[in-house]
């Protein structure tokens, strides 16, 4: 079940990394939650060994605060995480990959690699060198987020519905003969964070947003 925190003033900006399969469903607002383990790594590592208490409050950085219990050791009863994505009402500007290309007036123009189709990119390939979305400036962000809600969850808890905020087409599971969103989730996530990620059922940052800036 999704503990959610809902708070909403003292709002700051905050960059939120965005591969290119994730820029495009949130183009179209048809991506609408986003779900992150950064900042989790120590609960991550024993994940069963930790249960969800309550929202902390917000830190000097303007971080959402959560408490979790140890329920396997007593040298370590709790432990207060900071959501590194800030708090509900921050703003996040994606990074996302980019490069300059020619604008056709003898000049550069910023272009991102969400798009362009896969057939295009295989054609770009040999010409076109895409920069990692963590060197993306503020200035060229195109992309502007409101965090509406922030939850925490074990990765496993995801519903349907939610796999379908998560903005993918649902996949037919053979085992059932029916689509499924969640299935369509998990793998993407194998696929962005490699084998054993889906298996370990880590807790996970919920980030629900809506979309309030776009550049074309």
């Amino acid at each position: 079940m999704t503990q959610t925190a809902l708070l909403t003033t003292n709002a700051t900006y905050r960059g939120l990394q965005m591969s290119p399969v994730m820029v495009r469903p949130t183009k179209i607002r048809l991506k609408t939650e986003t779900r992150r383990t950064r900042g989790l790594t120590q609960i991550n590592s024993c994940p069963d060994a930790w249960e969800f208490m309550y929202f902390a409050g917000i830190d000097a950085l303007g971080r959402l605060l959560v408490k979790f219990k140890n329920t396997e050791e007593d040298d370590q009863p709790t432990l207060v995480v900071p959501c590194a994505y800030g708090r509900p009402g921050d703003t996040l500007w994606v990074r996302e990959n980019w490069t300059y290309m020619p604008d056709g007036k003898g000049g550069k123009r910023v272009a991102f690699q969400a798009d362009f189709t896969d057939e295009e990119l295989e054609k770009l390939r040999s010409t076109v060198r895409w920069r990692p979305s963590i060197h993306l400036e503020r200035v060229l962000s195109r992309i502007d987020l409101n965090i509406i809600t922030i939850g925490i969850e074990r990765l496993h808890d995801i519903t349907e519905e939610a796999a379908m905020n998560e903005g993918f087409d649902p996949i037919l599971v053979e085992e059932t003969g029916a689509y499924s969103y969640v299935a369509a989730f998990q793998q993407l996530w194998k696929k962005l964070n490699g084998n054993g990620s889906w298996e370990l059922n880590p807790w996970v940052w919920v980030i629900n947003f809506n979309l309030i800036k776009i550049n074309t």
